[in-house]
């Protein structure tokens, strides 16, 4: 379970890297906080459905 957590926050943390100073900078994932970065992956969980969603993917509670 840890690997795919850290997988995760890797992707995403990439994932906003490509983004940034793009006209698509605004769907790029929240940042994390180091401090709480445990509690904060419900955020990244959130962010990634939604785009899921938006994209027309389906997805599941």
């Amino acid at each position: 379970m840890q690997e795919v957590r850290s997988s995760f926050t890797q992707q995403c943390t990439r994932c906003r890297q490509q983004l940034q100073q793009t006209e698509l900078s605004f769907l790029s994932p929240p940042s994390q906080r180091s401090q709480c970065r445990y509690f904060n992956i419900e955020r990244l969980i959130d962010w990634a459905t939604k785009i899921l969603e938006v994209g027309g993917f389906p997805t599941t509670a």
